[in-house]
């Protein structure tokens, strides 16, 4: 089988000088070219590693889709060999888009609004929340006149230009302290959490998924299932929208159960094995 690339097509540069890139595979003396959907500005794009660059917002999540469409079409291409199947342009595509699922980008804007409901629902005190609704406002205020911020792009010299702008805004200094308070406890927050999602650990009790506030919560459990299938999961910290829009996988809860069941009195937490 001939290699899968990722092209990023220079001659096609859109108004807001982005790039789209192509996948590329050579089969049968002919050539698929597929538009990922994905696209960039040309310093974003690594040509010799075929990968987005860290300086892109949203890199991770891209370059994860773009190897999934890697997988999928090696798994494909092998089920239409193996089966004595036609390996044509057309059955590569239909294999590719039946299974293409969409790109998550997380802002922290976006992100840090979530956290503040979730804490409006668990009770915070209503001073708090007021607080952290003010925080919210100049995030998103921020980046509408500066761009989306992804997560894992928020260095300190972006944490230097949030003060900057807060500052050129008005705010008094004790005003600016409480934003960067707030923002400091949600990034915390963010770090754990995403540790806990990607440890292939659980660590919630059993049942804990029936609980009114662990059925809003996500779990180790549910978003290793968006990384093993692709498809539905979506939530990164709440499982809010997955239950507003029905992409919660079927098959979450009694995988929480049987995983988090299979725990003995002594252990602290199922091992990854238990995840597949």
């Amino acid at each position: 089988m001939n290699p899968i690339q990722f092209k990023l097509a220079e001659s096609r540069k859109s108004k807001s000088g982005e790039y789209p890139i192509y996948l590329r595979f050579y089969h049968s003396d002919t050539e698929l070219v597929y538009p990922t959907g994905e696209k960039c500005q040309l310093s974003e794009w690594d040509a010799e590693k075929q990968k987005f660059r860290r300086s892109m917002a949203g890199y991770q999540q891209a370059n994860e889709f773009l190897e999934s469409l890697r997988e999928r079409l090696m798994v494909g291409y092998r089920e239409l060999r193996n089966n004595g199947l036609p390996i044509t342009n057309e059955t590569l595509r239909e294999t590719l888009n039946a299974k293409k699922s969409p790109t998550v980008v997380y802002d922290l804007a976006t992100l840090y609004e979530e956290y503040r409901q979730r804490c409006k629902a668990e009770g915070y005190a209503g001073s708090t929340i007021k607080s952290m609704g003010t925080t919210a406002s100049r995030l998103n205020l921020w980046q509408r006149k500066q761009g989306k911020v992804n997560v894992t792009a928020y260095t300190s010299a972006k944490h230097k230009e949030l003060i900057k702008f807060l500052y050129g805004e008005g705010l008094h200094p004790n005003s600016v302290g409480c934003v960067t308070k707030h923002l400091v406890t949600f990034l915390v927050f963010m770090m754990v959490y995403n540790v806990y999602g990607h440890l292939g650990w659980e660590l919630y009790p059993a049942r804990w998924h029936r609980h009114w506030l662990g059925r809003w919560m996500n779990t180790s459990v549910n978003h290793n299932q968006h990384h093993q299938f692709f498809r539905g999961n979506y939530g990164l910290y709440f499982r809010c929208w997955d239950e507003w829009m029905g992409t919660t996988r079927p098959d979450y809860e009694a995988a929480f159960e049987r995983i988090a069941e299979t725990r003995t009195a002594d252990q602290k937490a199922a091992p990854v094995e238990a995840f597949n």
